[in-house]
């Protein structure tokens, strides 16, 4: 089976298939944000 590599952050990927990292790191970055939120 052929992959493919993101160029990002460097994850094994189907051929085709789209790496998520982006997504992620927003997803983690609005989680830290709304943790800071919290803690007022």
């Amino acid at each position: 089976m052929k992959y493919e590599k993101c160029e990002k952050c460097g994850a094994h990927l189907d051929h085709g298939e789209r790496c998520d990292c982006d997504k992620e790191k927003e997803y983690r970055a609005e989680a830290e944000h709304t943790k800071k939120d919290d803690n007022k």
